[in-house]
């Protein structure tokens, strides 16, 4: 018998190396991870959601790949989620491994010469609306990421093209949304052009549609509070976003 494998590839600015990580932590996935971007190429093991080892075209390994990895901001990633047989040079548990990450990553901006002196003023944050459309298809590829441990790619993928058609008369600007054969979910630039509000109510339409249809197929599988309880390392922004209050989340806690 043929083992079963799930694949899920998307950019990077969409699901942070973190967040990619947690996701994977949360529901114990094994697998290869391929990172490719203007930072370099990497490659990240996993095994029962735990990293294992990882390595970076520059020559890192093991643990100080992951510290240079995690913040790797722009690129693509490719993750083949199955059995892994690599020799584990990891050991600590992967929230240790980021936490300690960002703790390197904190000291040296410390040590750093100021990186605006030279500036009037600092670059802005990025756009509500903007920092709104990641936010929320960091949602949507982790949901469907904890999905495709029940359901096969093509199947994941027309569930979400499903729920997401049958919402477009209601709310249109999921219109700039796209689901790949695998069930990962991309967006095209003119979801930033929509209002922040718009973009949250709508998103967790969809996202409350799609777990309604696979919990009523599969009971007890998919409460909407799950969703909150996988999504904890970006749980700040979709606080102040407004997601959690769309979704019925209570501050800090699942349904």
């Amino acid at each position: 018998m043929n083992e079963r494998r799930t694949l899920l590839s998307g950019s990077l600015e969409q699901l942070s190396v973190p967040d990619l990580l947690q996701t994977a932590e949360a529901n114990r996935r094994s697998g290869v991870v391929q990172l490719t971007g203007p930072s370099g190429t990497g490659t990240i093991w996993l095994r029962d959601g735990r990293v294992v080892d990882g390595e970076t075209a520059s020559g890192r390994r093991a643990a100080d790949a992951i510290y240079e990895m995690a913040f790797w901001e722009e690129g693509d990633f490719e993750a083949d989620f199955t059995s892994v047989a690599v020799e584990e040079k990891i050991f600590q548990p992967t929230s240790g491994l980021l936490l300690e990450a960002m703790r390197r990553k904190d000291e040296a901006l410390r040590n750093a010469a100021p990186p605006h002196a030279a500036m009037p003023d600092p670059p802005p944050s990025p756009p509500r609306p903007l920092l709104a459309v990641h936010r929320g298809l960091t949602l949507v590829n982790v949901a469907a990421s904890y999905a495709s441990e029940h359901l096969e790619p093509a199947l994941l993928a027309n569930r979400l093209e499903e729920t997401r058609r049958a919402l477009l008369v209601e709310h249109p600007l999921l219109e700039a949304y796209r689901v790949n054969p695998g069930g990962a979910v991309s967006a095209g630039p003119e979801a930033a052009r929509e209002e922040t509000e718009a973009t949250v109510r709508a998103v967790s339409r969809w996202l409350a549609r799609f777990f309604a249809t696979l919990e009523g197929a599969m009971p007890g599988r998919f409460p909407l509070g799950k969703l909150r309880q996988i999504t904890e390392a970006v749980q700040v922004d979709l606080e102040s976003l407004g997601f959690n209050r769309e979704l019925g989340f209570e501050a800090g806690r699942g349904e």
